[in-house]
């Protein structure tokens, strides 16, 4: 049998281990790590906000929506600015993913209708439980 010992990644150790993960746009991850530390997320503010800077002008906005609703944390960015971000940037399966989980704001109707559409096209089955899902809020 194999040993896998060597293979064991070192546990976490301290604040710097969470600013590598920020730095490198795993923004859950960090969190988590800074949980386990027990580090206050106010120690953190500046790699925190610098890094959720990045990841909303890039592709992030779904996993800071995901750190917003796990982690209660207060970013510098609304949910409905993140949701009009991932329906700008056409990632609308976790467009509706969060629409359903955080509520549709009000006056984002017809963003939720041309996603909605946008899935019809690939899997009409998919979009037709997006409806149902988001009809019943």
């Amino acid at each position: 049998m194999k040993d896998f010992r060597p293979e064991l990644r070192p546990p976490i150790r301290d604040k710097s281990h969470v600013e590598d993960l920020l730095a490198a746009n795993r923004f859950v991850q960090a969190l988590k790590a800074a949980r386990a530390l027990g580090l206050a997320l106010t120690d953190l503010r500046g790699p925190v906000d610098s890094a959720a800077q990045r990841m909303f002008l890039g592709h992030g906005s779904g996993e800071l929506l995901t750190a917003i609703e796990q982690f209660g944390i207060a970013l510098p960015f609304s949910t409905e600015q993140l949701l009009r971000r991932l329906h700008v940037q056409r990632d609308y399966h976790t467009f509706l993913k969060h629409a359903e989980r955080t509520g549709v704001p009000p006056g984002m109707d017809s963003e939720v209708e041309v996603a909605i559409d946008a899935v019809a096209q690939a899997a009409p089955t998919e979009a037709a439980a997006w409806r149902r899902k988001l009809s019943m809020r």
